[in-house]
């Protein structure tokens, strides 16, 4: 038999679970929730601890709060961008079936990326002179999955972005809104340093900076996206539930 004729029951569980066809919403679910939680337990923490606004022995309790909590928006996000930025030849039932992969996948996969949050949260102590070449290691180590999740995140919201674009071609006023969100936010939060959640610990202007792009990314733009959906579907436009 070849590897063409095998029988969808044949194949392994998981493969059987997501199908070729939920693979583009899986992919930015899950891209999202590890790199959702490496940047808000790892690269965020690292960036407060090396400006001295918080001490390393801290450093991995506090990451694993931002953690959890960075990738549980990821995933809820993602999700959402992935079942509406779909291609137009997936059906709703499909995406679906791709979000619910990227649940099960997301269980070892930010396993993985919390080891690399922890590590990345210790940048400052690699950088002592009596830090051990074990450390230094790892927070490199930990980095370069880091800066992988990052691009494969960026990678995947760009062309979820150019699907929902082809989907719906009017949701494209929402780039600019969503820029001039970014923007008021970005001065916002630079002007009035935010804290990190139960920790007392006002942010650099780097953390700034990133937790406007994370407001904007993870909590307007799906407003934007629910709004506009909204409103097409009130005006009887005839893919709104497509």
């Amino acid at each position: 038999m070849s590897e063409a004729a095998v029988t969808a029951d044949q194949r392994p569980w998981f493969i059987q679970l997501l199908g070729a066809s939920g693979w583009g919403s899986c992919r930015i679910a899950l891209a999202w929730a590890t790199s959702g939680g490496v940047a808000a337990g790892g690269a965020l923490v690292a960036a407060v601890t090396l400006s001295g606004g918080m001490s390393s022995g801290t450093a991995p309790s506090v990451s694993l709060i931002l953690f959890l909590m960075g990738a549980s928006a990821g995933l809820v996000h993602g999700s959402l961008f992935g079942y509406i930025a779909r291609d137009l030849q997936r059906t709703p039932r499909e995406a679906l079936r791709g979000i619910l992969a990227a649940v099960v996948l997301a269980i070892p996969s930010l396993v993985v990326a919390w080891i690399a949050a922890l590590w990345i949260s210790l940048s400052a102590a690699a950088l002592r002179p009596a830090a051990t070449f074990g450390t230094r290691v790892g927070v490199g180590i930990g980095w370069l999955i880091g800066l992988a999740l990052f691009a494969w995140a960026a990678y995947e919201g760009v062309h979820a972005l150019i699907r929902a674009f082809k989907r719906w071609p009017e949701y494209r006023v929402a780039a600019p809104v969503l820029s001039v969100i970014f923007a008021v936010l970005a001065v916002r939060f630079l002007s009035t340093r935010p804290e990190i959640w139960g920790t007392e610990i006002r942010v650099t202007g780097v953390g700034a900076l990133v937790l406007a792009l994370g407001a904007t990314v993870w909590i307007a733009l799906p407003v934007a996206i629910a709004v506009l959906y909204a409103v097409r579907k009130l005006l009887g436009g005839g893919r709104a539930s497509s």
